[in-house]
């Protein structure tokens, strides 16, 4: 229910209340002060269970905030790792190629 349908339903409540109470006993007008407080109280419950939900759903959202970054941190690193282990691949070929040069060198020699 909306918040305004909610004080509108509320409203009418009161002046009903208040009508009745003028020509009800003092039982009738605490049965409808009761049952106005009770109509109360769940809609604060209402409201409460709401903000739970939203304040979960936030939290839960700023946990995979946090471990998308922590992913796309690993993932840059894993990157960076790789461009070394290739830079050490190609050292490594052009020591091979330098070697085998070398050898035949030391061959035809």
């Amino acid at each position: 229910m909306g918040k305004m349908a909610t004080q509108e339903a509320l409203a009418g409540l009161e002046a009903k209340m208040n009508q009745m109470s003028s020509s009800a006993g003092p039982g009738d007008t605490a049965a409808l002060q009761a049952r106005m407080q009770e109509m109360a109280t769940k809609e604060a419950v209402e409201k409460l269970e709401e903000r739970l939900a939203t304040l979960a759903t936030k939290e839960a959202v700023e946990q995979m905030q946090a471990k998308q970054e922590s992913a796309a941190d690993d993932a840059e690193d894993l990157a960076e790792r790789l461009t070394k282990v290739e830079g050490k691949l190609e050292t490594l070929g052009d020591d091979v190629e330098d070697l085998t040069d070398r050898l035949t060198e030391v061959e035809t020699a």
